[in-house]
């Protein structure tokens, strides 16, 4: 199963990009930016294999356009919201997971982000060898 971001349109004139989640390791901060960038700057492009790291980024940019409205009142309210303004916003995405037959399905809520359950299943997964380990543990 791999996952791919649809960022503006899907078509053959596209630009496609494998990921390769070994290029975030070396330098976590610099990296998250330039993944924020990549994301933001990144018309009609397709991102296959995207790891959970890049869509935990994509989420967040997703979620700085949902909460934008209630930003604004809270500024308007005297609220000094001028951090989190200046967040960059994902406008036109999609997040699928493309199974072995080549099915998409789509893993957003209503909102556009992530589903809940889509990021507690792959934690899951990493979860479960440390809870079989945790048993022996004793710190």
């Amino acid at each position: 199963m791999k996952t791919r971001i649809i960022l503006g349109n899907d078509n053959p004139d596209s630009n496609y990009i494998i990921w390769s989640n070994h290029t975030y390791h070396d330098c976590f901060e610099k990296n998250k930016q330039e993944m924020y960038d990549l994301l933001i700057n990144s018309k009609d492009t397709v991102i296959d294999y995207a790891d959970p790291y890049l869509l935990y980024l994509t989420n967040n940019l997703i979620m700085a356009k949902v909460v934008r409205k209630n930003v604004l009142i809270a500024q308007n309210e005297g609220e000094d919201v001028s951090k989190i303004l200046e967040f960059p916003m994902l406008e036109n995405c999609k997040i699928v997971e493309i199974d072995e037959q080549g099915n998409q399905k789509c893993i957003q809520d209503e909102n556009g982000l992530i589903s809940s359950n889509w990021f507690d299943r792959f934690m899951k997964i990493v979860m479960d060898d440390f809870y079989k380990l945790i048993n022996y543990y004793e710190g």
